[in-house]
């Protein structure tokens, strides 16, 4: 992406925001901090600039977290069709290192206005119909993910537009999953797709993927 488009304002506000939202055990900061140098080997990720004006060299992530706030920064998506979209990367953290209660959650958004610029964003009752770019966004996210989960495995991942998302390990993710409108992407072991009558499918990674409900 150039550098113009990169830097412009229009393309990184409103929404809503396309986002992969992937979640571990809370507190520990180990995993986020894996997960992140994991997260910029992806092939078709680049990054991450704390600034849009480091834009295209790239600056390097901290060896500690702060709980008390939140990492920020900035990723370039590359899809199988070589469109690139700008990306915000940011996490919500438990406050207290080691209360495992909670999730530690990483996201990958895109906003309103970087879809509009590449793909002309058509809002209706029915986003998926209508925005057919949204299935090439989720198998580059999907390839993400299983990256990831090759390094430091996760509790779950979910792909959709930006919604409340579950903060806790067990009733709210069952819930979650019982009710999954969203992309839903499981560990073979976690059991939680028994919570939906949909089907789900095993990819090559062994991940167990539940595609968003096609409105």
């Amino acid at each position: 992406m150039n550098k113009a488009d990169f830097l412009d304002p229009e393309n990184w506000h409103g929404g809503p925001t396309y986002e992969l939202a992937l979640a571990w055990p809370g507190g520990d900061d180990r995993q986020i901090l894996q997960a992140l140098e994991a997260l910029w080997q992806v092939p078709g990720f680049a990054g991450p600039w704390e600034r849009l004006s480091q834009y295209p060299d790239t600056s390097p992530i901290g060896s500690t977290l702060d709980r008390d706030g939140s990492i920020k920064v900035y990723g370039l998506l590359t899809l199988a069709d070589h469109t690139q979209l700008g990306c915000i990367v940011f996490t919500i953290l438990e406050e207290k290192p080691g209360n495992t209660d909670t999730l530690d959650w990483l996201f990958i958004a895109i906003y309103h206005g970087m879809q509009q610029k590449a793909f002309d964003f058509v809002y209706s009752d029915q986003l998926r119909r209508d925005n057919l770019w949204l299935t090439e966004v989720d198998e580059q996210y999907l390839r993400i993910a299983e990256h990831i989960y090759s390094v430091v495995p996760f509790t779950v991942a979910v792909i959709d537009f930006e919604g409340p998302v579950p903060l806790d390990r067990s009733s709210d993710l069952s819930e979650m999953v019982s009710r999954c409108g969203s992309g839903c992407l499981l560990p073979a072991n976690n059991g939680l797709e028994h919570w939906s009558s949909h089907d789900w499918a095993v990819r090559q990674s062994g991940l167990r993927w539940l595609p968003p409900h096609q409105d």
